[in-house]
């Protein structure tokens, strides 16, 4: 059967070939082509090599986290006044967001109730978070239960597939995002948390073999630079090319304004200056809009 499998796919590749190189030069694309292909090699030995897990680490973070759970749970009982409430129930947070609390309704669900996703926590959060505590504690508890069962405890999960060494080995594939990033799967390690109090915990769980270290490489802004080469904004090409007159580091408001996209945004939108600004409060959002229109966000 794989054989006959494996035959089949071969031969309709083979046959598509032709038709799909000449679609690619006539959109002039062969060479991103060749450059795409150029990373195979890489991406497989990175699928082949893995990535080492601290299992005992591990382990004790998850003791960790299902203690922080309790704590919530017990802390939304007391901010509700419900025991046993179910903070991952939409339909039970819905109900005393939108109906006990009367708190207003942003979008809907398909089936006609209140969404109460992140982003819909997120701005009720800002909105009335000082009045009603328990909003806080939804958002917690959620961020706190998704990494638990969905990183956490299924690392040994993962090493148990390929228990001949011990790591973790994700597919790694480049055809799967529209924007041309690199995209995994089982374990998506690219979905890493990365803000919240236990992120740099679960972080800290990966560790390199004795005699190697663990490095990481990012094309600072890559997207956006190419964004400022083919439009030739000004405001882009300006934080690409600006040159800081004063002593480095600087940290002067009006250098950030002109090099750093983010923190000028977050000033246009906020009214906050670059020393002033919360990373979380001011310059992910921004960051998130820089990125996300170029990329083609709703």
């Amino acid at each position: 059967v794989a054989t006959h499998y494996a035959c089949r796919d071969a031969d309709g590749t083979g046959r598509l070939e032709p038709e799909l190189a000449a679609r690619l030069d006539a959109l002039q694309l062969r060479d991103v082509y060749q450059l795409e292909l150029s990373t195979y090699p890489m991406i497989d030995r990175m699928m082949m090599v893995g990535l080492k897990p601290d299992l005992p680490h591990f382990a004790d973070l998850s003791w960790k986290l299902q203690g922080e759970i309790e704590g919530l749970q017990w802390r939304i009982e007391q901010a509700t006044g419900k025991d046993g409430f179910n903070a991952n129930s939409g339909d039970q947070v819905a109900e005393y967001l939108f109906g006990s609390l009367g708190l207003p309704e942003y979008t809907r669900t398909d089936g006609g109730r209140g969404s109460t996703n992140d982003k819909i926590l997120e701005a009720l959060e800002r909105e009335f978070g000082a009045q009603y505590p328990a909003i806080s504690l939804f958002r917690n508890y959620r961020e706190t239960y998704k990494l638990l069962h969905t990183f956490v405890n299924r690392v040994p999960d993962f090493v148990n597939r390929y228990p001949r060494d011990g790591r973790v080995h994700s597919t790694f594939r480049t055809t799967r995002v529209v924007t041309g990033r690199l995209a995994a799967s089982e374990p998506n390690m690219l979905a890493q948390p990365e803000h919240g109090a236990f992120a740099n915990e679960f972080k800290r769980g990966w560790v390199a073999e004795d005699g190697h270290v663990l490095c990481a490489w990012d094309e600072s802004q890559i997207e956006l630079r190419v964004l400022a080469h083919l439009s030739r904004d000004p405001v882009l090409v300006r934080a690409y090319t600006y040159e800081c007159p004063h002593t480095q580091p600087c940290d002067r408001d009006d250098c950030a304004l002109k090099r750093d996209l983010h923190a000028a945004l977050a000033h246009r939108v906020f009214g906050v200056m670059p020393s002033k600004q919360d990373k979380h409060k001011h310059r992910l959002p921004a960051k998130a809009v820089n990125f996300g229109i170029p990329m083609g966000m709703q």
